[in-house]
């Protein structure tokens, strides 16, 4: 995952294969079964990025990603400030969704030959 400032472009590349951009994503889960994080893809242009989960609103590189225009003056360090947990959070938990969907296809695919 990578996060950029392009100008005034604010762009958060994730490591989700932009094929599960029309997939519902099971969330990361505690040990209790409770969701602790999300992944999503908006076709309306909407997105979010928080410790809870990240609503991608683009696909860079073949990935879903967050593009967004901030305003004139924002440098790379107030994005670091205001999305840096976010970040945390997403390198955490993106992986865990990630595998727990290949996973979860394997088994559909093997009951359905």
């Amino acid at each position: 995952m990578k996060g950029k400032l392009v100008g005034n472009v604010f762009q958060f590349v994730t490591d989700v294969p932009a094929c599960y951009k029309d997939k519902a994503l099971k969330p990361a889960t505690d040990d209790k079964g409770e969701p602790i994080y999300f992944v999503q893809y908006d076709t309306e242009g909407d997105w979010a990025f928080s410790k809870f989960g990240i609503k991608c609103n683009s696909v860079v590189d073949d990935k879903l990603a967050i593009v967004a225009v901030v305003p004139d003056g924002v440098t790379i360090d107030d994005i670091k400030e205001q999305f840096g947990y976010a970040a945390v959070a997403a390198n955490a938990y993106i992986p865990v969704i990630i595998d727990a969907t290949v996973a979860e296809q394997s088994v559909i695919d093997a009951c359905f030959e």
